[in-house]
């Protein structure tokens, strides 16, 4: 943790003082994070085109405070979707118990999320979900992973496929 406050102060002294952008994000979310609702629209209004999602790579289906695994891979065969990873954590922000949970948006059907759980855990490190071609050949995936009491959340990290 040392470590970790001497490079904020270096960080800060660099980046923060000529352009505070973390004390902007921090007094902006005590100011519009209220609810669930508040949130999911303050992060993801700019990326929607309407009732569907106009910006696919920087929407968010999850934001939290785990820590996703650092050699994420996503790779597809045909509709099998892959995912691979190597975390060996066992801390607050990672434990091997987590899930994954896999966030799905097809390329020609962006109004219409879909929460899928591929039954795996940090510990596994794979996973596999089939993709429906009746909704198109490209598609969004976000993977996070959800502690297994569901009382915690990682950020997602995005892939298209």
């Amino acid at each position: 943790f040392r470590g970790q406050r001497k490079f904020f102060q270096a960080f800060r002294a660099e980046m923060m003082q000529p352009c505070p952008a973390w004390d902007f994000f921090a007094e902006w979310m005590r100011r519009v994070a209220h609810t669930g609702d508040n949130c999911f629209q303050a992060i993801n209004h700019k990326y929607m085109n309407g009732n569907e999602v106009g910006c696919p790579a920087l929407f968010h289906f999850s934001q939290g405070e785990l820590g996703m695994p650092w050699d994420m891979e996503v790779t597809r065969k045909d509709d099998i979707v892959m995912f691979t990873w190597n975390d060996e954590r066992d801390c607050p922000h990672a434990r091997g118990s987590d899930r994954l949970m896999v966030g799905l948006l097809y390329d020609e059907h962006r109004d219409r999320p879909v929460l899928i759980d591929p039954h795996a855990s940090r510990a596994n490190g794979a996973a596999s979900i089939v993709l429906d071609s009746r909704y198109g050949s490209r598609a969004h995936v976000y993977l996070f992973f959800e502690r297994a009491d569901k009382r915690a959340c990682s950020d997602d990290q995005h892939f298209a496929v």
